[in-house]
This record gives C-alpha cells, structure tokens and sequence, in this order.
C-alpha cells in the first residue's frame, strides 16, 4: 500500500478493529479491565463497562477473553447485541456459546433453551467451570432480554453464583437501568468501570505505541500534530484513528515521509461531519 511503503510501515496502524497488538494501556483502560478481572475471578453476579462509541470498551472485552480462557476455570460467551435482537436469539447465541448443541431442524421455545442452558451451567460448574457471559452494546438490550440475563444471574448453589455477566454499553445504558422495572437487576451490578476520552499526553502515546506496533518510527507524527488530532478527536480512540489513518494517506499521497501539520489538518477537514 501507498501509506505503508512509503512511510516505512509493516502494516496500517489505524485501523478500526479489535487487534490486541494495538491495546494502548491507559491508566483508565487498564483499571476497567482489572476491575473486570477481579468481578469474574470473585465471582460476582454482574459488572458493567461504559462509556463513549469508539473509546475502547470491545477490545477490553476482547482482553478478558483471551487473557481468562486460557484457564480451565472459565467458559466465555461472549455476545455483540444488535438493536432488533430478540430475547431467543440471545439465548440462541449464549447457548452456543455455552456449548450447547442445538438442534437445527426445529426451532426450540424459550422456556426450553433456558431448561437446557441451566442444565448445561451446572454441569460446568459440577466441572470446575463458570459461565461468564460478555454482552457487547448492552445499550441495545431489550426490556425481555434485561429480564433473561437477571434470570440467568440467579442461578446458584447455596455458597455462590454460577454465571457473571459482564455488560459493556454506552452511558444511557445506566441511565435505563434507573427504571424501577430494573431494581432486581441493577442490584446484582456490583461495580462499574467508567472509560473516559484519553488526555492530550495520552492523545500522543497512543499514536505513538499504534505506530510502533506497525513498525514504523515513533516520530513519524511531527511533534505539532498532536494537539490538533486530540483537539479535534476529542479523546476518543475510534476518532484518533481516523484522524490519523487519513493524515497518513494525505502525506503518503505528497510524497512525504512524515506526517505534517498540514496533513492532519487536511484529514480533519476531510472529516468534517463524520468525526
């Protein structure tokens, strides 16, 4: 590619996605995730991750996974809420998860899914193993669906809870779980980890740990860039990248071998309305 060959780069470095290799370890980043760490080594019945689109909250998701399956103890479901999903499809995708094989010829009623996944958690846990269930975009839960993964939470035996569900959404998530309809649930939440915009410091590590990671130099951003880029980001990982994904094809395009002032403000403005 144009950015990569001529910036003396091994790969892209912004790309929208969820490659570890990428994870910059923020001070913030790094308590949500021990947070969460320490909910489902603890065995708490449920947590919740918040904050902006785009600040990170997938990846740490994607960290627990892979740092917590290696052991034995665990069994991960980790499932991406769409705004239309219905209640049985969740079940659906967390039975699969579970490790459930379900029959595809004939499509099985709620009430039978929830007898075969309690089934199925305590023969985990007989095992040695606990559900944790990862629910991705939790903003877009249905009231049903709510109430599903409350019941799944009361599963227990007389000493602990069997399942942990971790809930990873936006602000107006909480907000919901305000509603008295909620109370049962909201009391099982027994911490909250808030991500918040990264700083103007932070703002250049992380561009600068991106870019490493790609093999590229460190200094391929002028120094001047980075006050514009957290200005105009905001902080967020998601506009960062964007930011400087596009600066980099502009300089690219120039013939540059670095990334200039000029560059990032011509990327911001070709952003205009989508960052």
């Amino acid at each position: 590619m144009l950015t990569t060959t001529l910036l003396k780069l091994r790969e892209e470095p912004f790309r929208d996605s969820l490659d570890e290799r990428f994870y910059y370890p923020s001070a913030k980043h790094e308590k949500a995730f021990a947070t969460m760490v320490y909910c489902i080594t603890q065995h708490e019945p449920a947590a919740l991750i918040v904050g902006a689109s785009g600040i990170g909250k997938s990846l740490i998701a994607k960290r627990l996974l892979s740092s917590l399956s290696q052991y034995d103890e665990f069994r991960f479901a980790w499932v991406i809420i769409s705004p239309d999903m219905p209640k049985t499809s969740l079940l659906r995708e967390i039975c699969r998860e579970a490790g459930l094989e379900l029959p595809g010829r004939s499509a099985p009623s709620t009430q039978h899914l929830l007898e075969m996944l309690h089934t199925q958690i305590i023969d985990l846990y007989t095992q040695g193993v606990r559900l944790v269930v990862i629910l991705d975009e939790a903003h877009f839960l249905k009231a049903q669906s709510l109430h599903l993964v409350r019941t799944l939470t009361n599963i227990e035996t007389p000493t602990e809870k069997l399942v942990t569900a971790i809930f990873v959404g936006e602000e107006r998530f909480i907000q919901r779980l305000q509603n008295r309809t909620y109370d049962s649930l909201r009391g099982r939440i027994k911490v909250i980890a808030r991500l918040e915009p990264l700083n103007r410091q932070e703002t250049e590590e992380y561009i600068k740990h991106r870019v490493r990671v790609a093999g590229g130099d460190e200094d391929l951003f002028a120094e001047d860039t980075y006050d514009l880029i957290f200005e105009h980001s905001g902080g967020i990982c998601r506009n960062i990248n964007k930011i400087a994904g596009q600066a980099l094809f502009n300089a690219a395009f120039r013939g540059e071998t670095r990334v200039t002032r000029a560059a990032v403000e011509d990327a911001i403005a070709e952003l205009e309305g989508i960052l």
